[in-house]
């Protein structure tokens, strides 16, 4: 059995993101406020020449 996640612990980057609850507006307004990433996409050819693993 696991321990619960202390919300107020260091993240595994070390950070501590105590803004970031999304139960207050100003948790909110920075969550929905972020631009993530968007990973770029494989070609078929790419995606053809990997292993099955």
């Amino acid at each position: 059995m696991t321990a619960p996640h202390d919300p107020l612990a260091p993240f595994a980057d070390g950070s501590r993101e105590p803004e970031r609850h999304l139960t207050s507006l100003s948790g909110w307004r920075p969550f929905v406020d972020d631009q993530p990433v968007i990973p770029v996409l494989l070609s078929a050819a790419e995606r053809a020449a990997l292993s099955p693993a």
